[in-house]
Parts: structure tokens; C-alpha cells; sequence
């Protein structure tokens, strides 16, 4: 046989053999099959970390296999933060403080206060940050609570005037509501005397801890973003209800 008739039938010979590893199920290239051991053996592995792991006891696992790569990772509750949940938001150093309240199970986080702040402002924060909303302060309970926490927090240097509430009279008519449920605020015990006294202003028409009340309710300014009360210092007090479903995890 010529040497190009032997390199012809070599040739021939190996495209058959690949035809019948290619054709058999379970098989193919070395390379190919390494491949899939690996990401049987790193799904095993993820499985088992998802069924292990406990994000910090602040959230749930979620595991999601897919094609080409695996998503694992935490689901975390409200107001935790970080890869393995690990972080409270609430209890940031010097940005916030955390007060839990037993009778209806929710959880207050009162900032230290900032310039160029306004209503929008911390209520935005509270939503993308911390889960919630502003508070809103339907009772004296309630009231005593924040406003002994208050105190507290300008005893330890906060330089707030104004703790922002959830309170604001949206219609500019004298009727107040709580913005995170659109109940009308029926409490009347958290008023300053002579409180409220901007009736029908856009401007002054969200509920607010005033210092100069002595931490009583006065409706003030919504907005210390710019011009003459740029330079007041404003806080808000923001409320975080508990999850009312399980986490949700994906297997």
C-alpha cells in the first residue's frame, strides 16, 4: 500500500472512531467530560453550601442552576445588607439608632441628622436603604418611645432639629396622614401648643420632633434642601415592619 493510500485509510479510521464516542450518551471529548465532572462536583459543593449556610441568621439561601454557570447567594430581611447578610443597616456606626418596639413587633431606625435634608429625602433613604417607610406615630405609646429615644441620641451628640415622622398634609387642608398607609393620623397628643400653626402651607405641612418644642409635634418645613434652611439640620425617623412571608428559596 502507497504511503498516501495508509495516510487516506488513517484518516478515514479516526473520523469513524469519533463518530462512535461522539454517538455514544455519556461520552465525548476528554476536555468535554472533565467539564461536566467539574460542574457536577461545584453543584454538589454549591448545594451543599446553600443547604448549610445561614446568612448570618439575616436571610435565606437561594440556589438556581442554570446551563452554563450556577447563582447562589443570600436573600436578605429587611434592613441587612452585605454578601452573607452580615451587616445592619440600621445599626450603621454614627448613622443611625436602632429601637425595637415590643407591643406591635416593628423597628425604629432614627438617623443622626445631616444639612441640605428634607422629607423626600429621608424618605427615599429609609425605602432603598432600609426597607421601610417614615413613621408613622398613631399613639402616645408610640410618641413616648421615639421621643425618649430622641433624646437620648441629642445627649450623644446628634445635631438634629427636626426628626421627620411620616406625617404630612398632602391636600394642604389641615388633615394630616401617614404616608406609608394613607390613614389619616387620628393622634392629637403629640402636639406642640398652638401646634400646628401653618394650616394650608405647602411648605410647612410635614410632621415633625422639634427641638425647640422640646421634641414635641410641629408642622415644619418639608424641605431643608436649599436657600435660607440649607443650614438646619434634619433627621428622619424611619419604620420597618416586619416580613409578613417567609423568605423565598430557590432550588
Amino acid at each position: 500500500m502507497g504511503t498516501t493510500a495508509a495516510i487516506m485509510v488513517f484518516l478515514v479510521v479516526g473520523v469513524l472512531v469519533a463518530v462512535v464516542v461522539e454517538s455514544q450518551p455519556g461520552r465525548g471529548p476528554p476536555m468535554e467530560r472533565a467539564g461536566r465532572l467539574l460542574r457536577k462536583q461545584q453543584y454538589v459543593r454549591d448545594r451543599r453550601y446553600c443547604r448549610n449556610s445561614r446568612c448570618s441568621s439575616h436571610g435565606s439561601c437561594f440556589f438556581r442552576k442554570q446551563r452554563y454557570s450556577d447563582t447562589i447567594g443570600c436573600r436578605c430581611d429587611a434592613y441587612y445588607t452585605g454578601s452573607s447578610c452580615q451587616w445592619d443597616a440600621c445599626d450603621e456606626e454614627g448613622k443611625y439608632k436602632k429601637v425595637e418596639f415590643a407591643n406591635n413587633g416593628h423597628t425604629y431606625c432614627l438617623s443622626f441628622g445631616e444639612r441640605r435634608t428634607g422629607f423626600n429625602k429621608e424618605r427615599q433613604r429609609c425605602s432603598s436603604i432600609l426597607g421601610g417607610d417614615l413613621a408613622a406615630v398613631r399613639d402616645i405609646a408610640i410618641f413616648n418611645l421615639l421621643k425618649f429615644h430622641i433624646g437620648t441620641l441629642r445627649n450623644d451628640g446628634a445635631p438634629a432639629a427636626d426628626w421627620y415622622t411620616g406625617g404630612r398634609d398632602i391636600g394642604n387642608n389641615g388633615i394630616f396622614v401617614w404616608v406609608s398607609t394613607g390613614e389619616v393620623n387620628t393622634f392629637e397628643g403629640g402636639w406642640a401648643s398652638g401646634e400646628p400653626s401653618d394650616v394650608g402651607s405647602a411648605q410647612y405641612s410635614c410632621i415633625a420632633f422639634h427641638l425647640s418644642d422640646s421634641l414635641r409635634f410641629n408642622d415644619v418645613h418639608c424641605d431643608n434642601t436649599g436657600g435660607s434652611f440649607s443650614s438646619w439640620v434634619a433627621a428622619g425617623i424611619c419604620e420597618i415592619a416586619p416580613p409578613t412571608t417567609p423568605p423565598i428559596v430557590e432550588v
